[in-house]
């Protein structure tokens, strides 16, 4: 599972990045609004962490299994 934290102005921003990320099968894990200090005083945001499954694994192909029999180490 890939847990990742995404952050963004709005609301709508930060899952706006959850969905391009890890597209419209993501978790929500946790919202919170967040304070950063900045040079003009406090900025305030939102934070998200997402989770989503790894992406599933190419099938082995036919010519993939022949090439794995076919290697044989180099003495």
């Amino acid at each position: 599972m890939i847990v990742k934290t995404y952050s963004g102005r709005t609301i709508a921003e930060a899952l706006g990045k959850v969905r391009t990320a890890l597209g419209d099968d993501a978790l929500i894990i946790e919202t919170r609004p967040v304070r950063e200090p900045g040079l003009l005083g406090r900025r305030s945001g939102f934070e998200v962490v997402a989770a989503s499954a790894p992406a599933a694994e190419a099938p082995v192909t036919a010519t993939a299994e022949s090439e794995v029999r076919a290697w044989e180490p180099v003495e």
